[in-house]
């Protein structure tokens, strides 16, 4: 019975660890988008009433052309390093979205204003990280699409995303290392 008892919680434990790795990237050690999903269904059963919600995407400048398996590696979990640490300070959930994208939410939309992506921007060049086949800038540098909105429904947040990813195309349409917030209206839209 004691072996029983002690396998059984070798098995729970084990089955903690699978479960943990499960949500997260492996190469970042960010939450992956499976996370970031959960933490969108999470919040919309919390909606008994509107609740503030901002949406940033997050993509890294001229990646796919310009890098290498391990130099891209080493500049993703740069990056992601860099935006766990800043976001932490504002309490918000930043995910690993894909590729060289990133997805950051916060529930403290009234916090989680302009300033945080002019820090992002800034803070990703201050790091450094060479740009060695570019011509058009010398280090790496992201571009960044963002919706801050009151929600009701969950639907609503995974508009919110929409419009976020629809930010950042216009923001690397105007020039890239850049910053833009779509002014789309549902409900008591505040971007």
């Amino acid at each position: 019975m004691t072996k029983s008892k002690k396998l059984s919680k070798l098995l729970a434990e084990k089955n903690d660890v699978l479960s943990e790795q499960a949500l997260r990237d492996t190469l970042t050690n960010l939450p992956n988008r499976r996370a970031f999903n959960n933490k969108l269904t999470q919040i919309g059963q919390q909606l008994s009433k509107s609740k503030s919600l901002a949406v940033m995407m997050v993509d890294i400048d001229f990646f796919n052309d310009y890098y290498g398996h391990l130099q891209g590696d080493e500049a993703l979990t740069k990056v992601a390093a860099l935006l766990d640490g800043i976001l932490e300070k504002y309490n918000a959930f930043a995910t690993r979205w894909g590729g060289e994208e990133f997805v950051i939410v916060s529930q403290h939309a009234v916090k989680f204003a302009e300033h945080v992506y002019e820090e992002i921007l800034e803070e990703v060049c201050n790091i450094n990280i060479l740009h060695e086949r570019l011509n058009i800038a010398d280090v790496v540098t992201v571009s960044i699409g963002m919706c801050r909105a009151k929600i009701s429904i969950i639907e609503h947040s995974k508009t919110c995303c929409e419009l976020a990813d629809q930010a950042l195309y216009t923001a690397k349409q105007n020039g890239r290392t850049n910053f833009y917030s779509k002014n789309e209206h549902f409900d008591e839209l505040v971007c």
